[in-house]
């Protein structure tokens, strides 16, 4: 298979297909040829193929804001935003999205994943791990948290 589909989180399998789907390619040298140069696009792709590998489903979150991912495993949820770079024009947008996902999933904790930038923040009680996609790759690490 080379192309995936990630659909909307939503509790009914009405919405969830009523609602369009994201695409992701199986081969990330295929994605940056066919799809897209930018460099967030690949990213997202890469993150998505390793939470395909280790997770039980994935979807993407969609209400008023958007969350990239929420990957289910062992029926608990954990959100997983993704960008190149954090700037100040994105931050609201990547970090609002992330903390709005945690909100509605009510769970105090979610990932943001960039290519090399790395800190721990908190917005509203919510812990936000910010983490370079490359370490988070490597990581002796459980891909859904403690929460």
């Amino acid at each position: 298979m080379l192309i995936f589909e990630v659909r909307k989180f939503a509790e009914s399998t009405y919405k969830r297909l009523r609602n369009p789907a994201k695409i992701y390619l199986a081969d990330v040298a295929l994605a940056r040829k066919v799809s897209s140069e930018d460099s967030g696009r690949v990213l997202e792709n890469v993150v998505f193929l390793e939470l395909r590998r280790n997770t039980e489903e994935i979807f993407y979150f969609d209400e008023e804001r958007e969350c990239d991912f929420v990957a289910k495993e062992k029926n608990k949820f954990f959100p997983y935003q993704v960008c190149f770079e954090l700037a100040e024009k994105n931050r609201e947008r990547e970090l609002g999205g992330l903390v709005s996902c945690c909100k509605w999933l009510k769970i105090k904790e979610g990932m943001l994943l960039t290519n090399d930038q790395e800190e721990e923040i908190k917005i509203n009680g919510i812990k936000i791990g910010i983490f370079p996609v490359w370490k988070w790759l490597i990581a002796d690490r459980k891909l859904i948290a403690h929460s």
